[in-house]
């Protein structure tokens, strides 16, 4: 009796331990991780897959939050149907400064379909096709929206997957899968095929 108090007041103090150092880190360190850990060595991480709300009206600034003002916008014309309420086009060029899409992404707006890239800079504004493309460029994240309510988000920056999934569960109550090279077979990255 005496041994099996010691092994639980051990484990007890593990505990305390574990959770004093884990409260100390910064939880995002943790997500990222954690989203790391999900994948096998050989993968590497695409993305996230998730379902919206379609009564949603504020969809981009739940999901993006202050994120948006660090990139520069750029919406194909061809791959987005978006209006606001008096049903007129929401988006009424093809290029946005990060602060110019953040103001216009608080109005409310339906989504039918839509496709962003992100830049780090307003230098490089191409309709990106394929997910090959994507990798070469210096596009940073492609958002994918289409039948009002499914999204796909592809980034290159971890920051940016981690905010995006974590707005996504908490603003949103989505529930988000994680796309990798092994479960994800997305070639093309266009809404609208030809």
């Amino acid at each position: 009796m005496f041994t099996k108090k010691i092994v639980y007041n051990d484990i007890l103090l593990w505990y305390e331990l574990s959770e004093r150092i884990f409260n100390a880190f910064d939880e995002k360190h943790f997500i990222v991780a954690e989203l790391r850990d999900f994948v096998r060595n050989d993968s590497m991480i695409r993305g996230l897959e998730f379902n919206i709300p379609q009564d949603e009206k504020r969809v981009l600034p739940a999901l993006l939050g202050e994120t948006a003002k660090r990139f520069s916008w750029f919406i194909p014309e061809n791959e987005t149907e978006v209006w606001d309420s008096e049903g007129n086009s929401f988006f009424v060029k093809e290029t946005y400064s990060g602060e110019e899409f953040f103001s216009l992404i608080q109005n409310e707006c339906k989504i039918v379909f839509l496709k962003l890239q992100a830049y780090s800079n307003e230098t490089e504004n191409k309709d990106i096709k394929t997910y090959g493309e994507y990798l070469k460029s210096r596009c940073t994240a492609i958002v994918l929206i289409c039948d009002c309510e499914e999204a796909e988000i592809y980034a290159k920056d971890e920051d940016f997957l981690y905010t995006v999934k974590q707005n996504a569960q908490t603003n949103l109550s989505c529930r988000v899968e994680i796309k990798t090279d092994e479960n994800d077979g997305r070639t093309g990255m266009e809404i609208i095929t030809s």
